[in-house]
């Protein structure tokens, strides 16, 4: 480039871009991006029709991608309680509590590709023990079976009757994690 100027404004724009990307590559939290799920005491106008019982009144699912020769699958789960911490929660922007009293449960479970579930764990304002605002070990097995693995997260009737909000993260060691189910009703054309 003959231009001086155009390359000192190329350059600048490289380093704010690499700045940034260092900035983002950095976070050590959600920083706020969570998943959200609702009792289904809550109505679905609030915004989760899948859990609410005016709705689908149905489970999340989240499908883990395990590749053949993955040596371990760690699934960990961010404050998967709802409101263990108390009046703490909403001013760490994590669970909501609705009412005077915390009284929804979240049901995590997963199945493996053969559809086998392998282990589930019902979550609240008691626990899972040492659950609250840390990445708390769902799951870990050496040498897991290749597939697509199931993460059902329910807080439909089956689970609760409550209307508190569970704002929680998923990880599972590098792996991919998709949701693809979001059908829902039909297209009034």
């Amino acid at each position: 480039m003959k231009n001086p100027i155009t390359t000192l404004v190329l350059l600048a724009l490289l380093l704010l871009t690499a700045f940034h990307l260092e900035q983002v590559s950095t976070a050590t939290s959600l920083n706020g991006q969570w998943l959200c799920v609702q009792g289904s005491g809550a109505p679905s106008q609030y915004g989760d029709y899948y859990s609410s019982s005016d709705g689908g009144d149905t489970y999340y699912s989240f499908y883990i991608e395990v590749p053949p020769g993955t040596s371990v699958l760690d699934i960990d789960i961010f404050d998967p309680d709802v409101g263990m911490g108390g009046a703490a929660e909403e001013s760490a922007n994590r669970d909501r509590q609705r009412g005077s009293t915390w009284d929804t449960s979240t049901k995590f479970t997963l199945y493996d590709p053969s559809g086998a579930e392998v282990t589930s764990v019902t979550a609240d304002s008691s626990g899972p023990s040492g659950s609250d605002g840390v990445w708390w070990d769902f799951y870990q097995v050496s040498n897991p079976s290749s597939g697509v693995w199931e993460l059902r997260v329910d807080s439909s009737s089956a689970v609760t009757s409550g209307d508190d909000i569970n704002y929680f993260g998923l990880r599972a060691n590098g792996l991919n994690i998709y949701f693809y189910r979001a059908s829902v009703g039909t297209n009034p054309s």
